[in-house]
């Protein structure tokens, strides 16, 4: 095994030297490459594309009546075999999305629709004419709204380093290390788009588990182009799911051929966020058009129908006007996400009515958090929010008590009690920095400053900090422009930060490090000497 992932390694770097990027349309010529790749691809044979760690399963779409043809019916199927993988699973979605009771419960109008496809594919008329998503990306950033751009780490088809690839490419850096992402309320329906309202769109709407008055809006958008949004919401971040497959242990879980029971998703993004699940382009899932005309479809066009249709929602459902709202979707739907939320940020800056409420803090205060002026009142409500949020956190270490500094002035801290070693006896340590106290008393004992060769008179009582007593002068605002110096002399740096510090963030440490025009070159992580961290 160890040979085989050392001989994948070394493939990989001679796949990117030989090909140069391209490694689907390689000339024929270029016969280096055509090795490196029938070699990169036998090696990931047997490999689920999509989830590494899972059995290599075929997959439940584009084209399920083929599978469905194989057998006289879903029923038989799932009688004659164990589901053991993720796409066994997906396909009992066919079965579910067809049933009469449950279309009837979606609103799904009675003859729009024929067999449901989790995916519709090439039966779809859509063009792709957007190769590349990015200017929408970076004017969106210019104009201040934020991205949650994520990926999962198991996946070969969309890997993540394509991912942090494109990025970088942005000039945007990551501010968090990668990780995975280990019902009332609902409505569902259609609302007409383009003309004459021949596109109808399905949706899902689900609100949030939390606080739906003020938690953020998500519009959510499955990829393909063609997959329903209903992927997202049984199989990713909805509320209910099927029954799963035992995946830790490998025991794949027994299925009798009875109609699949929903379940709660525990880890449902609904918890914090009420969410819009449509069907988009037209012709995917539920969505339908009236004309064959209106069935034509490409990636503006679908992205101008998603704007249409928020537009119409809202107008529907104005109590949502003021959530927060953003416009999330995975896999090719990366391409219609910032198109979308380019339209938002063009209706909005021209003042066309619903105003759709995509914003961040970042738009709202413009960089100034302290001294906020009087009138910026979403400013003001939104550090309030902030400030609440972070009540009770410790500042220098989330992850621990929050608990009294120990320092700047400790005199006023001894003088609570006769003694030191009293105070220690009264109370258990707690706190990283009930252990800081303790230094106190070590630094001022005779022993260990005649160890440390401190000498006698010099200094009286020890401060751990003596910031308000020190005659210092703070008159360096910035450091900045002598890093540049010496990067520009061919200096390195070694810059670092603490990820649960609230005080001295590290987004902050990678803001500034941005203004030096560094790249982040290896993810941030502890620094750990001789089994320690720091050193």
């Amino acid at each position: 095994m160890r040979r085989d992932l050392s001989h994948l390694l070394i493939l990989r770097f001679s796949l990117k030297r030989n090909c140069k990027g391209e490694y689907f349309d390689i000339h024929p010529r270029n016969t280096q490459c055509w090795n490196d790749r029938q070699n990169y691809d036998q090696m990931l044979g047997g490999i689920t594309n999509a989830h590494i760690l899972e059995p290599k399963c075929e997959f439940a779409s584009p084209r399920p009546q083929k599978w469905i043809g194989q057998r006289r019916s879903l029923d038989e199927m799932l009688y004659l075999g164990r589901l053991r993988c993720r796409f066994d699973w997906e396909k009992i979605s066919y079965h579910w999305a067809d049933d009469d009771k449950v279309r009837e419960a979606l609103h799904v109008r009675r003859g729009s629709i024929g067999k449901w496809k989790r995916c519709a594919g090439d039966a779809l008329p859509y063009q792709k004419i957007i190769g590349n998503s990015i200017p929408y990306h970076a004017n969106l950033s210019v104009k201040g709204y934020r991205s949650l751009i994520y990926s999962g780490d198991h996946d070969t088809m969309i890997p993540y380093t394509s991912t942090e690839a494109w990025i970088r490419s942005l000039n945007y850096s990551i501010v968090d290390d990668w990780r995975p992402w280990i019902v009332d309320g609902q409505v569902a329906g259609y609302i007409g788009v383009g003309d004459s309202n021949d596109v109808q769109l399905f949706y899902y709407f689900i609100k949030s588990e939390s606080n739906p008055k003020s938690d953020p809006l998500i519009l959510w958008l499955t990829g393909g182009p063609g997959c329903s949004a209903l992927s997202g919401l049984l199989f990713e971040i909805g509320p209910i799911t099927f029954e799963p497959v035992e995946y830790g242990d490998f025991k794949p879980a027994e299925y009798n051929g009875s109609f699949s029971s929903l379940v709660l998703n525990p880890h449902t993004w609904t918890k914090v966020a009420s969410f819009i699940f449509l069907d988009l382009p037209v012709g995917t899932g539920f969505s339908y058009a009236r004309t064959s005309a209106a069935r034509q479809s490409d990636d503006l066009q679908a992205s101008d129908h998603a704007y249409q249709f928020l537009h119409k929602w809202f107008n529907d459902h104005q109590e949502f006007l003021r959530n927060p709202f953003y416009v999330a979707g995975d896999s090719y739907s990366g391409i219609g996400v910032p198109i979308i939320s380019q339209l938002i940020a063009n209706g909005n800056e021209k003042g066309l009515e619903p105003f759709i409420n995509l914003k961040s803090l970042k738009r709202n205060c413009k960089g100034e958090y302290f001294d906020i002026h009087l009138s910026n009142t979403q400013c003001l409500n939104d550090r309030q929010t902030y400030d609440q949020m972070v009540e009770g956190l410790e500042p220098g270490q989330i992850l621990e008590p929050n608990c009294e500094f120990g320092s700047l002035r400790p005199q006023k801290w001894f003088g609570e009690r006769r003694s030191l070693d009293e105070m220690l006896y009264a109370r258990r340590l707690r706190c990283r920095f009930d252990w800081e106290k303790l230094s106190y008393h070590w630094a001022d004992d005779d022993k260990v400053r005649e160890a440390l060769h401190v000498r006698r008179g010099s200094i009286g009582k020890w401060k751990r900090c003596a910031e308000d007593d020190l005659p210092f002068q703070k008159i360096v605002q910035s450091s900045i422009p002598y890093h540049a110096n010496l990067s520009v002399k061919g200096y390195r740096s070694l810059i670092y930060s603490g990820d649960h510090d609230m005080m001295i963030p590290y987004i902050s440490t990678k803001a500034w490090i941005r203004s030096l025009n560094y790249s982040i070159v290896d993810d941030w992580r502890p620094w750990i000497v001789g089994s320690q961290v720091a050193g």
